[in-house]
Formats: structure tokens, sequence, C-alpha cells
């Protein structure tokens, strides 16, 4: 009689530098926009929102070589997490660009004609004030409640790889 056996194992590695990291990599792109000047919304809404383009379209290729299952599998959580929490970020993009909206005000003349009218030195008081908000609202962000968020997230994470 012979016996034939057979050890079969996942190759963590090539998952980890195929997968992981490349993600791992995009969120960290998005999350550094957290930093960057709250003046510069366009900036910081066009890496955000490439990030989170890009991050999709890897999650669409990366499904597509898996099975199809019936239940949701880790890397479809990972992949959401990465996904809500790259919206997250662009959606505070948003909510800070709302502090700094009163720099100039549009008066309508009769005719139909917008005109602007410049900021006075109160406006402008008022409007430092506003993007010193703004950079202390993400500077809290990013400074406690993201690396919380995901400190929990890859913790509870590794536990159901491992279990």
């Amino acid at each position: 009689m012979i016996e034939v056996g057979f050890k079969l194992t996942r190759r963590y590695t090539l998952i980890v530098l195929s997968i992981y990291l490349p993600s791992l990599m995009l969120l960290a792109i998005g999350y550094s926009t957290l930093y960057v000047q709250v003046s510069l919304l366009e900036v910081r809404l066009v890496v955000a929102l490439t990030t989170l383009l890009v991050l999709y379209t890897f999650f669409n290729q990366t499904s597509s070589s898996l099975p199809q299952t019936a239940y949701v599998k880790l890397i479809d959580i990972w992949f959401f997490f990465c996904t809500i929490f790259l919206f997250v970020i662009i959606i505070l993009h948003v909510f800070v660009e709302r502090f700094d909206d009163n720099d100039v005000t549009p008066i309508v003349s009769a005719d139909g004609h917008a005109e602007f009218l410049k900021p006075t030195a109160e406006r402008f008081t008022n409007l430092k004030k506003l993007i010193s908000s703004g950079d202390r609202f993400l500077k809290t962000f990013r400074t406690f409640v993201g690396p919380v968020v995901l400190s929990i997230f890859f913790l509870a994470y590794l536990l159901a790889i491992l279990a």
C-alpha cells in the first residue's frame, strides 16, 4: 500500500504584495490629503477622488479574479472598509470647505449681473477664524479619529484572518 499526502498552503506573500500593500498605499495617499492646506480644496478633492477611483477599479479587478461566492469574503470587507474610509475623507474635505465660503459675497444688480464685494477687514478676520477652525477640524481627524479607526479595523481584521 502506498500513501500520498498533500499539504496545501496559501501563498501569503503574493497576496500581501499584490493586494494589501497597493491598497494600503492608496489609503495612505487618500489619508495624506488631510495634510494639504484647507484653502486648496481642488487639490485635496482631486487627489482623494482619484485615489477612490483607482481603489474601486483595483477592487473590481481583484474581485473578478476570485471565485464567485454567495457570501462576503474577508478581502471584500477589506476593500469595503478602504472605500468607505476614503469616502469619509472626501466628505470631510467638502464639510471643511463649508467653513470658509464667506470670503466674497455676490450682489446681483437689477440687470442680472453679479458683482462680488471684496473682503473687508472684518470679513478677512472672520475668514481667518473659519479657515483655522477647518484646519483644527482636519488636524483633529488626522491626529486622533483616523488613527483610532484604522487601528481598530486593522486589529479586528488581523484577528479575523488568524481565527
